[in-house]
């Protein structure tokens, strides 16, 4: 018997999504149609207060975008990061 030892890659899917790509993504990955998977967001959204909004919102900052090998989260910490260093190298350098 063979395992499959390739590690999962998971991106947020461009083709029919409507906002982040989020659900595309998941109804995927997992064999569901989009709009089971879209329901079903909105249903625990309702019932946990809004809760699965901010799971949502979570997803999209930090699952990569297809095509992409970082998320949006990622870019902004590496854009943060590039910026404390350009400034702490010109104060170094004065």
């Amino acid at each position: 018997m063979s395992e499959n030892t390739s590690p999962i890659s998971f991106h947020r899917i461009r083709e029919g999504r409507i906002l982040g790509g989020v659900c595309t993504s998941l109804s995927r990955q997992f064999g569901v149609d989009v709009h089971v998977t879209r329901l079903a967001l909105a249903v625990v959204a309702f019932f946990t207060g809004g809760t699965a909004v901010a799971v949502y919102v979570a997803a999209w900052l930090l699952i990569p975008d297809e095509g992409k090998e970082t998320s949006i989260a990622q870019d902004l910490i590496n854009k943060s990061q590039s910026k404390h260093a350009d400034k702490f190298d010109k104060h170094v350098a004065h």
